[in-house]
């Protein structure tokens, strides 16, 4: 609906982040109608580029709350465009780097920001206390580990078992698949 009303108000705005965290997230903190009524007050800003700036300042403010509910437990700060005898740092680069702590499950990579979400908050901590404010290059990384709450506990009435299952946007996956598929990946 938000997205729907960004295309009318503003036919030929693009913003690819906004589109990225409201496929993968909900806003909870802001009411519909309100986020609505302030798109609609600021398409009627006169001078455009005055119209696009605070479009841009409000959809972070949307983003910032998308991200919060993503999921999301790692986030690090102002990585460096590239590292290595000039190697690109790529969402693939990232996720190679930090695999190895434990399963990942995506990797969103904008600008010199990088949001992982780790199967297992253990993981995403550990990488935390790791790299936080360790030099990289150029850049003192800066890194953010949010407690998520992506693992249920579900009950199998038929073998009558308690069994664990990582949920992300209407995905449902056992731990016990998880674990197997990425020990063969690693």
């Amino acid at each position: 609906m938000i997205t729907d009303t960004l295309v009318f108000l503003f036919p030929n705005y693009t913003n690819a982040e906004f589109n990225y965290w409201s496929n993968i997230s909900t806003i909870k903190k802001y009411n519909l109608n309100h986020i609505i009524n302030r798109l609609k007050q600021i398409s009627k800003i006169k001078k455009k580029s005055n119209k696009y700036f605070v479009l841009d300042e409000y959809l972070d403010t949307l983003i910032s709350e998308l991200i919060d509910n993503s999921g999301c437990n790692f986030i690090i700060f102002n990585l460096p465009e590239t590292h290595k005898n000039e190697i690109l740092v790529t969402e693939e680069v990232i996720h190679d780097s930090f695999v190895p702590y434990g399963p990942i499950f995506a990797v969103h990579k904008y600008n010199d920001i990088a949001y992982l979400w780790f199967i297992y908050n253990k993981d995403a901590k550990a990488v935390n206390d790791s790299i936080n404010n360790m030099q990289c290059e150029d850049n003192i990384l800066q890194c953010q580990y949010m407690k998520s709450n992506l693992i249920k506990n579900n009950y199998d009435w038929n073998t009558k078992t308690i069994y664990e299952t990582f949920n992300i946007n209407g995905i449902s996956l056992k731990l016990e698949d998880i674990d197997n598929y990425w020990k063969t990946i690693v």
